[in-house]
């Protein structure tokens, strides 16, 4: 009696091992396209989260264990919620009259993708000018700068 009870439980656990495979390989399969965005979107928020690390060890803010869960987790998953979402919306909903528009798919879920990037970007610049003093922004042009000075110096070179 022990023994068939025990071979029932194993068969049945075998049974929902299998079942939740086929579950997860189906949501799997459904939200393939959305993960290169969200893996983008995810990165920012980390390097978001250690320049923020770093600019408070550099004005001497106390940070523990318990401000980063406040901070990282909730964002994490609302962003990712939010990029989810908006992914379903636009793959079932929106995607065949934007698709014949543009040339590519998932527009809106590519738009939200990179305002959330930009958000991040924007605190990383919050962070990197309480740090050194100067924004991201103002190195970018000054290395734009050189590099457009390069290239007119190249092109000059070339056409004389």
């Amino acid at each position: 009696m022990k023994i068939e009870i025990r071979d029932t439980a194993v068969g049945m656990i075998s049974v929902i091992k299998e079942q939740f495979f086929i579950l997860a390989t189906f949501v799997a399969t459904i939200f393939s396209p959305v993960f290169p965005m969200v893996a983008s979107v995810l990165l920012f928020i980390v390097l978001d989260t250690l320049t923020g690390l770093v600019k408070a060890k550099y004005v001497k803010e106390a940070r523990n264990s318990n401000s980063m869960k406040r901070g990282l987790l909730p964002k994490l998953i609302i962003y990712t919620a939010c990029l989810l979402v908006v992914y379903i919306g636009d793959r079932y909903i929106t995607n065949q009259f934007v698709k014949h528009y543009f040339l590519f798919d998932y527009l809106l879920t590519r738009v939200v993708a990179l305002i959330l990037i930009f958000i991040e970007i924007w605190s990383i610049d919050e962070n990197f000018k309480s740090i050194f003093g100067k924004s991201l922004v103002d190195y970018f042009k000054k290395f734009m700068n050189i590099f457009k000075g390069f290239l007119r110096n190249k092109l000059d070179n070339q056409s004389n």
